[in-house]
């Protein structure tokens, strides 16, 4: 029995291919690889994942999933992941 990870912290458009609020995304790192694979070809990786780290620290405070989620972005957002 697991539960979903459910939340709006990755802002998307009505419509959009990635939804956080999808029950197939389980985990951290689920969300966090369809946020990189739907990134559109040429994007600045770098910037985008700061806008995310923004948009995550203004649900402060995180829960851990939040926070594990926030700290992908923060790797790519200093380049330690790239």
């Amino acid at each position: 029995m697991g539960s979903h990870w459910q939340s709006d912290a990755i802002e998307r458009p009505a419509g959009s291919a990635v939804s956080v609020e999808d029950p197939a995304l389980s985990c951290p790192e689920d969300i966090f690889l369809s946020w990189l694979l739907w990134l559109p070809q040429g994007s600045d990786i770098r910037t985008a994942a700061a806008r995310e780290v923004a948009r995550l620290d203004r649900r402060a405070p995180l829960r851990d999933d939040l926070r594990r989620l926030r700290r992908m972005f923060m790797l790519v957002a200093n380049g330690s992941a790239v």
